[in-house]
């Protein structure tokens, strides 16, 4: 993940202070990695979220977090930020977005959660169930991850941004989308209207790469 240091303006500690609409820019960065899981039979029925925190939030977060001074960070020692994060995610519906034939799909609560950090940088893992399965050769399967407010930034991993795992049906792929030309500079919003919700959430879906599941 490329550094992008940031002036922090807010609390940042378990993304417990993101406010329900924020200012145009963004303070939090997010790589994704996202894994369609498939059934037995050929349905996605989760979603599997791989994301790493920018180098900046994942300093400030896990400062004072290693009780013992080992250098490493216990299970025991990541839960109480675990569970915040976790609280504040749901709330969010975890940033994570996902259509069949445009028509939103719900998720259950997320059935695993886990922090690791790796060479200093924070990693969430989670398992997302889709409340009821979606056949993707039934009709047009689309995943977005993103922050209507703009608070949190997602990219999508640069190498291998997107898994199918499970019993993937023959001739079903996965594509992503890009929303724009790669080189040119996301487009920010003003502060007057970021104040307005629904304006701000169809920029960050404007804005947002779509994963896509197609079947041949």
């Amino acid at each position: 993940m490329s550094p992008r240091a940031r002036p922090w303006l807010t609390c940042l500690a378990g993304l417990t202070c993101l406010p329900s609409v924020a200012s145009a820019h963004p303070h939090i960065w997010i790589e994704a990695q996202e894994t369609l899981r498939f059934d037995g039979h050929g349905r996605i029925d989760a979603v599997l979220a791989h994301w790493q925190f920018d180098d900046l939030y994942s300093a400030f977060t896990l400062e004072g977090l290693d009780r013992d001074g080992d250098g490493t960070y216990s299970t025991a020692e990541l839960e109480p930020m675990r569970a915040q994060m976790h609280e504040s995610l749901r709330s969010f519906g975890y940033f994570t977005m996902v259509t069949a034939d445009d028509r939103p799909l719900s998720f259950a609560d997320a059935t695993e959660v886990s922090l690791a950090v790796e060479d200093g940088i924070l990693i969430l893992n989670a398992v997302l169930p889709l409340t009821t399965p979606i056949d993707p050769r039934g009709g047009r399967f689309a995943l977005q991850v993103l922050d209507p407010s703009y608070y949190v930034a997602f990219d999508l991993a640069a190498t291998d941004p997107v898994h199918l795992a499970g019993d993937v049906p023959a001739g079903c792929a996965s594509s992503v989308q890009e929303p724009r030309d790669p080189d040119t500079p996301a487009p920010t919003l003003s502060d007057d209207l970021a104040i307005n919700a629904d304006l701000a959430r169809s920029y960050a879906m404007a804005d947002a790469p779509q994963i896509r599941v197609a079947c041949s």
